[in-house]
C-alpha cells in the first residue's frame, strides 16, 4: 500500500511586533511526544515560522495512524536572542511559563495561555526541561481535524515601554529651551494613535529617570519629553517623532527602541 500524506494541523505565529506573521519559535517536539508520533503516523514540518503536523494516509484518505485524541506537546524556543525584549509575556506568576493549546470545548483554537511552574511534572516529565524553553505548545486532534485540517494561530503582543527623550541643551541653547517640542508627525503614515509628551525639567527629574551622571553630568540643562502613555515596540517604527527648535526640525527621526534595548530612554545632545 502506497502512504499519502495530508496536512492535519498547520500553527502560524503571529507578532505585532513585526506587523504580522513571525518566524519566531523553533517548535521542540517532546522526547516523551516521539512514540505518539509514530502512532498517529504523522510527520513535522517546520518553515519560514509555521508549524505543520502531517498525517500518513491511504489512497482513500482515510488516516493510517491512531490520531483522535493523542496530543502532541511542543517547547517553544526562542530564535532570536532578543526575544524577551520586544515580547510582552503573558500575566503570569513568578516563576511560570505560558502554555498554549486547544481544549475539547474549543479544539479549533488556542485557549488564552495559562502558566505552568517550570518545575511541573508536564515540563519535567516530558524531556523539555533542559532545553528551558520560553513557552509550550499543546495540541489535540480530534476527528474533524482529521477529516478537514485545522489552521492554529497563536498571537504575540509587543513589549510596551515609557518613550522618553533628554535632551542635553549647550549654553547656547539654554536661552531656546522654551521652544522645543516633539511632535508626532508619523502617526497617520503608521496607521496608529498619535504619541504625545509631557515636558519635564531638569529639576523635577524623579527616581525612574536617568541620573544626572547618566546625562554627562555637570551644569548644562536638560529638558524631558516623556511619553503619555507606554508606547508599543515595533520592528519599524514609530516614525515621524520630530526634535523642533521654534519652526526649525532640529532631528528629523528620533531613534527608537526596536528589538535590542533594555528600555526606550534616550540622550539627544544639541551640539
Amino acid at each position: 500500500m502506497n502512504a499519502h500524506f495530508r496536512l492535519l494541523w498547520e500553527l502560524t505565529v503571529n507578532h505585532a511586533f513585526r506587523g504580522g506573521m513571525a518566524n519566531e519559535f523553533e517548535f521542540m517536539l517532546a522526547p516523551a511526544g516521539r512514540a505518539t508520533l509514530g502512532a498517529m503516523q504523522a510527520l513535522i514540518r517546520q518553515h519560514d515560522g509555521r508549524l505543520q503536523v502531517v498525517i500518513a494516509t491511504d489512497e482513500l484518505g482515510n488516516p493510517l495512524g491512531d490520531c483522535v485524541g493523542h496530543s502532541l506537546l511542543f517547547g517553544l524556543v526562542p530564535r532570536h536572542s532578543s526575544f524577551a525584549l520586544y515580547t510582552r509575556s503573558p500575566a503570569l506568576a513568578a516563576g511560570e511559563i505560558p502554555l498554549y493549546a486547544n481544549t475539547p470545548d474549543a479544539p479549533d483554537r488556542l485557549a488564552a495561555a495559562r502558566g505552568i511552574p517550570r518545575d511541573a511534572p508536564l515540563l519535567r516529565d516530558s524531556g523539555l526541561a533542559d532545553a528551558a524553553p520560553w513557552g509550550l505548545l499543546q495540541l489535540t486532534a480530534s476527528s474533524e481535524h482529521v477529516r478537514r485540517s485545522q489552521a492554529f494561530q497563536l498571537p504575540l503582543a509587543p513589549r510596551e515601554d515609557t518613550l522618553r527623550y533628554y535632551v542635553v541643551l549647550t549654553p547656547t541653547d539654554a536661552d531656546d529651551a522654551a521652544s522645543l517640542r516633539i511632535e508626532d508627525n508619523g502617526a497617520a503614515g503608521d496607521g496608529r494613535a498619535p504619541i504625545a509628551f509631557r515636558r519635564i525639567e531638569s529639576d523635577a527629574l524623579g527616581p525612574t529617570h536617568l541620573s544626572p551622571a547618566q546625562l554627562g553630568g555637570g551644569t548644562r540643562r536638560v529638558v524631558l519629553f516623556e511619553a503619555l502613555a507606554p508606547v508599543p515596540r515595533r520592528a519599524r517604527g514609530p516614525s515621524g517623532l520630530e526634535l523642533y527648535r521654534h519652526d526649525e526640525v532640529l532631528i528629523g527621526h528620533l531613534p527608537q527602541a526596536g528589538a535590542d534595548r533594555p528600555d526606550a530612554q534616550f540622550v539627544v545632545h544639541l551640539k
